[in-house]
């Protein structure tokens, strides 16, 4: 296979491949709409624990802790959800003095919405190659030609995928931020 070659046509083409994968977006909002709204109805069923956030007194580390207070309410909007409603995981900070951070949903939808993005910008990437050069390409291959374009970073960065980095990005893209609890759980 000619890797370079279509390694430098993806290089030197940046502008053309970013205005695609957004096209491609824009073709997809319902199609993604619904992902995000199954990857969340997953965390919503069975309903989870509502976590209150502590400081608690230790005077060395200010991470303070979680506590259960019951089940989350459904009569809030999917953004307050995603933004004050802890999962009860925790992440070390590797910072002294504040040695967790209390994990929301909103940071589980992030993991999910940014390999979403990726892989609809590699795949819209993917099917222009293939066109152009008339030939078919296996992810190795694609992995293989993004090395030689900085592994197509130049196009996340011009393009709308780089927006799903964090979940608020998406939930704007979608329109859904502002939909009730309630209203996401008894929709299919």
């Amino acid at each position: 296979m000619e890797y370079e070659q279509y390694a430098e046509y993806v290089a030197n083409n940046t502008g053309m491949f970013a205005e695609e994968v957004n096209k491609s977006f824009e073709r997809s909002k319902d199609l993604i709409k619904g992902r995000i709204l199954n990857e969340i109805r997953k965390n919503l069923t069975p309903i989870p624990e509502h976590f209150e956030w502590s400081r608690g007194e230790c005077r060395y580390d200010s991470s303070g802790y979680l506590k259960e207070k019951g089940l989350i309410s459904l009569n809030q909007t999917l953004y307050d959800f995603l933004n004050n409603e802890y999962t009860g995981a925790s992440m070390p900070t590797y910072e002294s003095g504040h040695g967790l951070n209390y994990c929301t949903y909103g940071d589980d939808l992030s993991i999910f919405t940014l390999d979403l993005a990726c892989n609809y910008m590699r795949q819209t990437i993917k099917s222009i190659i293939e066109s152009k050069f008339n030939i078919s390409l296996t992810e190795d291959d694609m992995l293989t030609i993004g090395e030689g374009c900085d592994d197509y970073d130049r196009i996340y960065d011009a393009c709308i995928a780089s927006e799903f980095f964090f979940w608020e990005g998406p939930v704007e893209f979608c329109g859904i931020g502002g939909m009730q609890l309630s209203d996401i759980i008894s929709k299919k």
